[in-house]
């Protein structure tokens, strides 16, 4: 697994799809940067003696013809690292060879000053359809062995050609690290050239778009502020297949500010084909702030799915009663739940209390509170409101359900299936299926001379703190006292097999339109916390996640199961009223069998049997 480093911006993670200049240097010049919103800096590197070389991909078709002039970016941890000469370079294609960065277009030496990166390039460089990566590389010749060594500027931000790294020993290979590290690089580029007052650009927010058939849906899209005018208004148009175009307007509450490259996510309508299959679609900006504007229009593809393409990123918290700040994470979890009923999906991993069960985490935890969305940076479980949003904006194409059934007629065995549908097949990837088994309405014992009773009082530290937590949904800490007894925990992990997927669950190629389902069985009995004690109380309040990773065991999508079924077996209720009392025997899906069966549960004359 990759190392999740301590990045210490403010909590502010902007997605980018294009470009971002943070300011216009003269009408013919602009600096061009994905660090959106000048987000805090923050450090990133291997604590490693190594060549370390980063790069972004500029591809905008609006600076087609520009010309990149220089670069300029931050270096870290100057005081404690000596670098051999640094360079700057240009290059239409990421490569290595030898273990060496080898770039096709310029490679030209950089110098380092005050903390800072600068190159002005002998020969500007002419921005092609095709677009070019601008990078830097610093050869790390000495470090501090106690302070680390983490030289690569980085700020919050998520766009995969934000921030290209390749190292000769910790990452041999070039490789997107946007989006697993929630950063982009802190880098900018001057570009020269004519730029428009009034411009933008609409494109598609990712590049395997799906939507449900035949239905009204909402397509995800990047606005572009291509000018150096605010932006109130554009006029668009969707293109799909041959079709004539449908025209369109997004009137945003909050103008685009008057910066040349600030992109916006949002979503744009159309009627999806009630066909299934793969279509294209080219997006065109006709009009900016009502005044007419043209552009080449933006072209991808989506694909026409039977199911609903929904979002559901994984939410992990982690959190103990012993921990006084913990109640901001309990507040926030609660009233995500009820906020967001169908989509807040969240695992919270207790610590040093009667409903701990592992020590093992999917990242690393230095304190408590500490919380995760998709297993990107780490944030305090306060700021899920404001993050959570952002994340589930992101562009889904995968659906995924979980079916529950006991396995036993004593529930001692939970079984759980979870089935993914894909809407884009895929080819050598390395998808797995995990599942976790989770339970709400957990509480402590009553009699206060439990040797355990101690255990389960939640410490509070927002107790008196409702001027600084002005929230409803935090009142119930603010208003209470230092200690809280009686209190009933939701969303607690009980057991979680594969943390990042179990090997195998998804096969390595797979075609458009396709799904496959997963399988784990849940002993209930075997579910201790770390004094050896059961921690399942009410089983009727059990429940599972499925959650879809990537090959690197970051989550790519996730859903809830409805809570475990009441009776020993899911709809029997519904078997006894068929016409069953024949003397046949059937299986639980209501199938005659022939023959003689082999053992299990079946139903017979409309009762439930054990053979």
């Amino acid at each position: 697994m990759q190392k999740i480093y301590s990045m210490n911006w403010t909590r502010k993670w902007v997605t980018a799809a294009a470009v971002c200049v943070s300011a216009v240097a003269h009408a013919g010049s602009v600096n061009f940067t994905y660090n959106t919103d000048q987000n805090t800096v923050a450090k990133y590197g291997f604590d490693k003696k190594e060549n370390i070389s980063v790069a972004i991909k500029i591809s905008n078709p609006v600076v087609v013809g520009k010309k990149i002039t220089s670069i300029s970016v931050p270096v870290t941890d100057t005081d404690i690292v000596t670098f051999d000469t640094p360079t700057a370079f240009i290059t239409t294609e990421l490569k290595v060879e030898n273990k060496e960065n080898v770039a096709n277009v310029i490679t030209q030496e950089a110098t380092i000053t005050n903390g800072v990166l600068t190159c002005t390039f002998a020969e500007p460089y002419t921005i092609t359809e095709a677009g070019v990566y601008v990078g830097y590389t610093l050869p790390v010749s000495a470090y501090s062995i106690t302070k680390g060594c983490r030289p690569i500027a980085v700020a919050a931000g998520n766009n995969k050609d934000g921030l290209y790294i390749f190292a000769t020993r910790s990452v041999v290979r070039w490789a997107s690290k946007s989006s697993g590290l929630g950063a982009v690089s802190a880098m900018t580029v001057t570009l020269d050239g004519d730029f428009p007052a009034q411009a933008a650009s609409l494109s598609a927010a990712g590049t395997k778009n799906a939507v449900k058939s035949g239905a009204m849906s909402n397509f995800k899209v990047n606005v572009t502020n291509c000018g150096t005018n605010t932006i109130s208004s554009i006029d668009y148009t969707t293109q799909i297949n041959d079709e004539a175009p449908v025209a369109g307007r997004l009137n945003f509450s909050k103008a685009l500010p008057a910066v040349f490259g600030y992109t916006v996510a949002t979503d744009i309508q159309f009627q999806a084909p009630a066909t299934d299959g793969e279509y294209a679609l080219k997006l065109a900006v006709t009009g900016v702030n009502g005044v007419p504007y043209s552009e080449p229009a933006a072209e991808t593809n989506f694909i026409s799915a039977p199911f609903e393409i929904v979002n559901r990123p994984l939410v992990e918290e982690f959190t103990g009663t012993w921990c006084g700040w913990c109640t901001r994470g309990l507040a926030v979890m609660e009233h995500m739940n009820e906020v967001y009923p169908d989509r807040f999906v969240a695992i919270a991993y207790h610590n040093g209390d009667p409903m701990t069960v592992t020590n093992s985490y999917p990242i690393g935890v230095s304190g408590f509170p500490t919380g995760c969305i998709n297993r990107a940076a780490t944030i305090d479980p306060y700021y899920f409101t404001t993050e959570w949003p952002k994340v589930t904006a992101e562009p889904a194409n995968t659906m995924l359900s979980v079916e529950l059934n006991w396995a036993d007629m004593e529930q001692t065995k939970l079984t759980a299936t979870t089935t993914v549908n894909f809407a884009y097949g895929f080819e050598k990837e390395a998808y797995t299926i995990g599942m976790a088994l989770m339970s709400d309405g957990l509480t402590g014992p009553t009699d206060t001379k439990d040797q355990y009773y101690s255990k389960w009082v939640q410490q509070n530290y927002l107790s008196g703190q409702s001027a600084t937590y002005k929230e409803d949904y935090f009142k119930p800490f603010t208003k209470a006292g230092s200690y809280i007894t009686g209190y009933t925990f939701n969303d607690v992990l009980l057991s979680f097999p594969n943390l990042f997927g179990l090997e195998g669950s998804v096969p390595a190629k797979m075609d458009n339109l396709s799904s496959v389902s997963s399988t784990e069985t849940f002993d209930i009995t075997r579910i201790k916390n770390i004094y050896d004690m059961p921690v399942v109380q009410n089983k009727e309040k059990l429940y599972v996640i499925g959650v879809l990773f990537d090959g690197e065991g970051k989550p790519i999508n996730s859903v809830r199961s409805a809570y475990a079924p009441k009776n020993a077996v899911d709809g029997i209720s519904s078997v006894a009223t068929t016409p069953a009392a024949d003397g046949a025997t059937y299986d639980l899906q209501g199938r005659r069998v022939e023959g003689t069966p082999t053992s299990g549960l079946y139903i017979r004359n409309g009762h439930l049997i054990r053979l």
